[in-house]
Parts: C-alpha cells; sequence; structure tokens
C-alpha cells in the first residue's frame, strides 16, 4: 500500500460502515447485515459495500428484509476508494477466509478503525490496531464500541497506519525487493 496515497483525512462519518469486496459467499456479507442488525445504533448505521458479484440480489433481499440501510456501489478504481476509507466510522471485513486483503490494508493505511473476523494472515492484532470478533456477538459488541469510543477508535486507527507505514509500505519493499535481486 502508498501510504502518501492511501493516508488519513480530518473528516469521519459516525454512521458510515464500510467494507470493500467481490460479493461471494467468502466475504460474508451476510453475517455483516445481521451484526448491523444487532447493533445498538442500528438506526443510525448506514452500510455501503463496494464490490460486485452473484450475491447482490441476495443481500439486498436479506438487508431489506432485516431493515438495514445497505448500498451496494459497484466496484470503483483504486483512487476512489480512498475516500471511502477516509470517511468510514469502521471499516469491517467478515470474510470466511482470505489470502493477503488489500482492502483492510488501505483502510488501516487510512487510519480506520477496522473491525474483522478471524483468518489466517489477518494483520490485526486484537485490540492493538484493530479489533477481531469470533462469532457475531463479539463482533456486534466490537462495533458498538468503536462507534461509542471515539478515542479507542482514534487510536487503533492511528496503531493500524502504523503499522502499515511499517510493514506493508509498497516503497519499503520495492526498495527491499530491489536490494535482495541485486545480492
Amino acid at each position: 500500500v502508498d501510504p502518501d496515497k492511501f493516508k488519513p483525512s480530518q473528516f469521519r462519518r459516525s454512521d458510515l460502515i464500510l467494507s470493500v469486496g467481490r460479493l461471494e459467499s467468502q466475504k460474508n456479507y451476510s453475517l455483516l447485515i445481521k451484526i448491523i442488525t444487532l447493533s445498538d445504533f442500528r438506526s443510525k448505521l448506514k452500510l455501503v459495500i463496494i464490490g460486485e458479484g452473484s450475491h447482490k440480489q441476495l443481500l439486498l433481499k436479506l438487508a431489506k428484509k432485516l431493515g438495514v440501510n445497505l448500498n451496494l456501489i459497484n466496484n470503483l478504481s483504486h483512487t476512489e476508494l480512498i475516500h471511502w476509507y477516509q470517511s468510514a466510522a469502521v471499516f469491517v471485513s467478515t470474510s470466511d477466509y482470505e489470502g493477503h486483503q488489500k482492502t483492510l490494508l488501505e483502510a488501516m493505511s487510512c487510519a480506520c478503525p477496522s473491525l474483522t473476523t478471524k483468518f489466517s494472515g489477518n494483520p490485526i492484532t486484537n485490540q492493538e490496531n484493530g479489533l477481531v470478533g469470533n462469532n457475531k456477538q463479539e463482533l456486534t459488541d466490537y462495533l458498538n464500541l468503536l462507534i461509542k469510543n471515539k478515542k479507542l477508535s482514534q487510536s487503533l486507527g492511528v496503531n493500524a497506519r502504523r503499522l502499515v507505514i511499517n510493514q506493508y509500505n509498497i516503497k519499503k519493499l520495492i526498495k527491499k525487493e530491489i536490494q535482495l535481486l541485486s545480492l
């Protein structure tokens, strides 16, 4: 991730919950919709999922049935995502499994407080640079906590950005690779 491009902004909406990814079963967006339903802040939250896929209609129907304010946005360019990461109150990943989740790293680089499920390769250390929930109730409790506790949200976001700058900064990684190749 390029932290010079994916950087924090001054303005963060308190009601915007964001996720970015394919609308497929692996991403488990039905869990995310159910978490919103259980949240203490349910009536105030706006869930935005940016992506395309075969589960679009299923997710729209579920959100309507459960009364969740869901907006599905088709894929956006890399640079258009920056504004969304900068604006979100919380970035959420409810994936069942992931490889190297670049969207999570981009959100972290923008100092967006992040909430995820447990998956192999997750860059988040729970309660240090984000929150990792083990089940629907824990994820809901963590979402409520991030919305209520602005100081905690801000601290996790700052720590998340620091991690990206130190370990996932594309400029540093390219320099290291060039050094390795020139040995």
